[in-house]
């Protein structure tokens, strides 16, 4: 009996209670802008000049051979150097938030690296790490900034001065995320016979979705017969030219019945229905759950006519 309840549960699709959605953008995604992985041949290291003995990406064992911007120390280097420096653009009153790995690279002396965000000529985040030991990591965290220009500025300092055998910093995994305004939703499935509004929301100067549209928001909906997916993306530029986007996939299905829903033990009719289904049972007292095709429960049951 719970084989067959199970199957019932799993394969009651009729759409009962579906109607058209609407994706109502209210929060704000995280959309990564910059990732400086060191992987990719030709990436610019930005160190400052006259600090570091290599200036190009390398792989070491003691990170497993991962590739990881290498900033070999040179020993003469006094405490607060400056020693890295990489601007990002951004979009002004757009938040923004940045992260890295570091690691000491050898033994030695820990690296105890500050981490500083320059804005418009102000220091708007200031972070200090002491570098876990290779091959631990340790995680850098910016706070989230609204920056009042177009352009960031990451600045490395070392807080020590260097000393023989120590001060080799490795840095990996490099990212810039904005906080995108444009939202669609999770990807979502519904009836081939329905539809769903995507709504970028308000206040761009122009939109671009994939089917060629050039309005704020689309419906979404399928002809086809059986299960289709499409995905729709939408790419919207705000009043200082700044560009934002997202995509959703759509998974259009065929629910007009339930499949094998009688199976001696459940009766399920009509089927295929369009607004009520009566369903009897050969035993009392089960609970019977439905679903909607989006996974929202909106019906418990535990009384069943008991058939001859």
């Amino acid at each position: 009996m719970k084989k067959h309840l199970q199957k019932l549960l799993l394969c009651l699709t009729v759409a009962l209670t579906l109607l058209n959605f609407d994706i109502c953008n209210a929060q704000c995604i995280w959309k990564r802008i910059v990732n400086d992985g060191y992987e990719v041949p030709g990436v610019v290291p930005h160190l400052i000049p006259n600090t570091t003995v290599h200036n190009t990406p390398q792989s070491f064992a003691v990170h497993t051979g991962a590739t990881s911007l290498y900033m070999n120390f040179l020993n003469t280097l006094p405490a607060n150097t400056l020693v890295y420096e990489r601007p990002f653009a951004v979009c002004a009153n757009v938040p923004i938030k940045l992260s890295a790995w570091v690691a000491t690279s050898f033994s030695g002396v820990q690296c105890n690296i500050r981490f500083e965000i320059i804005d418009n000529g102000n220091i708007v985040d200031s972070i200090s790490i002491l570098a876990d030991y290779a091959p631990l990591w340790s995680n850098y965290q910016s706070a989230t900034i609204s920056p009042t220009s177009s352009t960031l500025t990451l600045r490395l300092y070392t807080n020590i001065g260097g000393s023989p055998g120590g001060n080799d910093l490795s840095m990996d995994d490099l990212q810039v995320e904005q906080c995108s305004p444009v939202n669609l939703g999770n990807d979502t499935t519904i009836c081939n016979t329905q539809s769903i509004m995507l709504n970028a929301g308000n206040g761009f100067s122009s939109y671009v979705w994939s089917n060629g549209a050039t309005t704020s928001s689309i419906t979404a909906s399928t002809t086809l017969s059986g299960t289709t997916i499409a995905n729709y993306y939408v790419s919207a530029i705000d009043s200082n030219g700044c560009t934002f986007g997202d995509t959703i996939r759509i998974t259009f299905i065929n629910c007009t019945g339930v499949v094998k829903a009688d199976d001696g033990i459940f009766y399920i009719s009509p089927n295929p229905a369009t607004d009520f289904i009566a369903i009897k049972s050969l035993e009392k007292n089960y609970t019977v759950r439905l679903y909607n095709v989006v996974g929202e429960k909106f019906r418990n049951s535990t009384t069943f006519q008991k058939f001859t």
